[in-house]
């Protein structure tokens, strides 16, 4: 028997007409290209997969797809990126608007990512009493975004995430199928209970965000959706996907997807702890450069992300700085955490945590992101195709 082919409508006419009339109507504005104006994800490594900038990962009027396990650290590199935000003249006068549909954000805001941060993170909306409210259908989103973009302020909206939303067909779906489960005559069999093809998102998300895409760019604006992985069924193709349909991806700027790598332990009395998890970030789609490439970062429970530890890692993984041998007694932990490393550029050479706590002091974070930038920019060169310019 063949497969039946599923057609999902994403537009009407009027809705290209409508569109277009936006696109041909809306006020010139020219694409963001200041470096001082980028969004750092609070990454050097990250940042320089995205734009080869070492201070910023994402233009402003753009949006980023975000896609990650549940213990990936997306909440956590979100937060980061925020902190930044905050922390920037850049973004001053930005809303930051974070909408934790999936009750996610539970860290304490002030210590990990700052008293800036804290003061300006605000919900999509608030009700009469002050209390906030999150979207808890994928409609409902877009309508707290059309406000946002309403009120002609720039802002980084943040939807964490997308597989936590309902619809309204999928609702309806769901209380049509209650009353045909529970023998309700009147409402049908159990041979009339209502299949489904999706849950109504990927058609509302095909027919809002291209509207949306628009106003980022007329505002300066930043979006960040976030959408869980899970296991590909199928067998066929990756063996992770994740949900909410194509135009998800079609109209990101950015797609990133985090993967965990195992947990990061510290022997303590005798025992093996864990104290945090290091994580792979894989660039799938990027319309700053064109690169794709995988970096990794260590998350610390007690801390977050540890910048200085990732661009250490990053500098021995190419060997551009090296580590002595050390007594072979202990286990794979317990050596590492021994080793001396040594940074010549920056005259500096201890164990691995000795290290980052002298960079921190000396205050010579610039310069180790230098070396890790003009080591980065060697590579990057030396995978350029050498060839005559075709035009001029």
């Amino acid at each position: 028997m063949p497969k039946k082919k599923i057609v999902e409508t994403d537009n009407t006419e009027n809705d290209v007409v409508e569109t277009l009339k936006e696109a041909l109507t809306a006020s010139s504005v020219a694409r963001i290209s200041d470096p001082a104006s980028r969004l750092s994800s609070g990454c050097t490594l990250l940042n320089l997969a995205c734009t080869n900038d070492p201070n910023g990962f994402l233009e402003k009027g753009n949006y980023m797809w975000l896609c990650g396990a549940s213990n990936a650290g997306k909440t956590w590199l979100l937060m980061t990126m925020l902190a930044e935000a905050a922390q920037s003249e850049a973004y001053k006068d930005y809303r930051f608007i974070y909408d934790d549909v999936e009750n996610g954000c539970l860290m304490d805001v002030e210590q990990y990512f700052g008293k800036k941060l804290q003061t300006r993170l605000e919900p999509p909306r608030r009700d009469k009493s002050g209390n906030p409210i999150y979207s808890e259908k994928v409609e409902d989103f877009y309508f707290h975004l059309d406000d946002i973009i309403k009120t002609k302020k720039p802002f980084i909206y943040v939807l964490d995430s997308m597989d936590s939303l309902d619809s309204i067909d999928a609702e309806d779906k769901f209380e049509a199928n209650k009353e045909i489960r529970r023998g309700n005559e009147r409402k049908g069999t159990s041979k009339d209970l209502k299949g489904s093809y999706g849950d109504g998102k990927a058609k509302m998300n095909s027919q809002n965000i291209r509207r949306v895409i628009t106003q980022l760019r007329n505002t300066g604006s930043i979006l960040v959706i976030v959408t869980q992985t899970r296991d590909n069924i199928t067998g066929l193709g990756a063996p992770q996907v994740a949900g909410g349909g194509r135009a998800l991806k079609f109209y990101a700027h950015i797609e990133l997807w985090l993967k965990p790598l195992g947990d990061i332990t510290k022997s303590i009395k005798g025992k093996l702890r864990s104290i945090g998890t290091q994580v792979e970030a894989k660039i799938k789609k990027n319309r700053h450069t064109g690169q794709r490439p995988a970096i990794q970062f260590p998350i610390y429970n007690s801390y977050g992300l540890d910048d200085i530890g990732s661009m250490i890692d990053w500098l021995l993984d190419e060997n551009i700085i090296k580590t002595e041998k050390t007594k072979s007694e202990g286990t794979k932990a317990e050596k590492a955490a021994r080793q001396v490393i040594t940074i010549p550029q920056l005259e500096l050479a201890a164990t691995r945590d000795k290290l980052i706590q002298l960079i921190e002091e000396d205050n010579c974070v610039d310069e180790l992101k230098k070396l890790v930038t003009d080591s980065w920019n060697e590579i990057l060169e030396k995978t350029q195709v050498q060839r005559k310019k075709r035009y001029e």
